[in-house]
Formats: C-alpha cells, sequence, structure tokens
C-alpha cells in the first residue's frame, strides 16, 4: 500500500500530464520543432539583442544530436549561420563567433551538410576568422572544421587557394 497520491498537481505518478495532449510525437518531434523556431530566430531575431546570441548557443548544444543536424540541412538552415562568421572585437561578438564555428565544426561531421556548407562558400570567411581572430578557442575550433572538411569534397584545393 502506497500513501503516494495517484495524482500530483496534475500529473499522475508515472510523470505524465493528467491532461496531457501531446503535440508531439517523439522526441525527435519536439527537438525538430525547437531546430525550426531557432532557425526562424536567425533569419527574423524577436529581440534585436538576445535572439541571435541565444539561438547560436542553442544550436551549438542540439547539434550534438545527429537527428538536430539532420533538420538543420532539412530546413535548409545551414546558410543562416554563413552571414555570423566574421572577425570579432567585443567580448559578445568573440562568443558568438566561437559558438556559430562550433555549430559549423559539429555540422562537418554529418555529410549532407557538407554540401551545404561548400554551397555556402563558407571557407573564405572561417580563413579570415583564423587570420584576424586572437582567441584561442575560436582558432582551435575553425582549425578542427577545416581538418575535418580537408577531405570532403572540393574543400581541400578551396583551402589550398585561400592560403
Amino acid at each position: 500500500m502506497s500513501v503516494r497520491p495517484k495524482y500530483q498537481v496534475g500529473f499522475l505518478s508515472n510523470g505524465k500530464a493528467a491532461n496531457e495532449k501531446s503535440i508531439f510525437t517523439s522526441a525527435d518531434d519536439a527537438l525538430k520543432g525547437l531546430v525550426e523556431w531557432l532557425c526562424s530566430q536567425l533569419k527574423n531575431p524577436s529581440h534585436p539583442y538576445r535572439a541571435v546570441p541565444i539561438a547560436v548557443n542553442c544550436l551549438a548544444t542540439l547539434l550534438r544530436e545527429t537527428s538536430v543536424r539532420a533538420s538543420i540541412v532539412q530546413a535548409d538552415s545551414v546558410k543562416l549561420l554563413v552571414p555570423l562568421i566574421t572577425p570579432a572585437s567585443t567580448q559578445q561578438s568573440i562568443q558568438i563567433l566561437y559558438e556559430t564555428c562550433l555549430c559549423v565544426w559539429l555540422l562537418s561531421y554529418y555529410y549532407a551538410a557538407v554540401d551545404y556548407l561548400a554551397a555556402t562558400r563558407i571557407l573564405p570567411r572561417l580563413a579570415e576568422v583564423v587570420k584576424g581572430s586572437t582567441k584561442e578557442k575560436v582558432l582551435r575550433v575553425v582549425i578542427l572544421t577545416f581538418r575535418n572538411l580537408l577531405s570532403k569534397g572540393a574543400f581541400g584545393a578551396q583551402m589550398v587557394d585561400l592560403g
């Protein structure tokens, strides 16, 4: 006999909501919805200063999951990261640059995203970051991205052309 009530503040003892009407059918669907919203924040930020940094920060964490990488590619949102890759000057812009480059690095492990990265002509921007950045963490993630992309497609030849 348990003294624990069957319903606890709107939840069943198994953790589900008592009046649950699920919008999503799986965790992947929930992640896909979140990724779509984050990408929409990159396209049209809802807040002038906070939307893009928060979206990039979340994507940098979420892109560790292969299903999230697939969602980014399917949503044609890889190109939204490219404008954020510019040499940074302020501490906040350095952090955004780092997290954006981290997103690109994580995407470089996903073969379908590599074609999108090639189409965006992202290498010249990454090369500019290497030439102009003084932050070790930014340089490290860009160099790791170069290393991943070196053997894929025409990236090797492009890297040679960029110097």
